[in-house]
């Protein structure tokens, strides 16, 4: 197991729309890609929609908003979102202030998309929930696992 220490970083010295973007814990767990970011003020970071991949944020530090199919919501640390299943999506920070937080991409198989396709009304909404708010062995899952790679200051 590899262990990966983030800080989080104070960009109160950074011009209005600096990003870092950062590959992290690469090839740790199967079919998962994870990035950290880190963002301050106007930067917004835009996905086309995939039925290939579903990308959860776990934000860690500041408040987002997301952007689905022209609806916005905000989110503030410490909360997770699960992007729409196949929809264009935006993540940015609408103030000078920062915002850090983590994108996990799941590969899907053709498994994957079968279950999803039977369901897909579970799938088609964009969920935003705090973490503390979180049930437990569902949606802490993904906390759980990363916690376990990630040491972050």
């Amino acid at each position: 197991m590899i262990y990966e220490k983030l800080s989080i970083k104070n960009l109160k010295h950074e011009s209005d729309g600096y990003l870092l973007r950062k590959e992290i814990l690469h090839g740790e767990i199967e079919s998962v890609g994870v990035e950290f970011f880190t963002i301050k003020g106007s930067s917004i970071i835009s996905e086309a929609g995939s039925k290939n991949y579903y990308d959860i944020i776990l934000l860690l530090d500041g408040n987002l908003f997301i952007e689905v199919e022209e609806k916005k919501y905000g989110a503030g640390s410490p909360y997770i979102v699960r992007a729409s299943y196949n929809k264009y999506y935006r993540i940015g920070n609408s103030t000078t202030e920062q915002v850090a937080f983590l994108r996990l991409r799941k590969s899907l198989d053709i498994h994957d998309r079968k279950l999803i396709s039977r369901n897909i009304e579970e799938h088609k909404d964009t969920f935003i929930k705090a973490l503390d708010d979180c049930p437990v062995y569902t949606i802490a899952f993904w906390v759980s696992i990363i916690s376990g790679y990630l040491k972050i200051q």
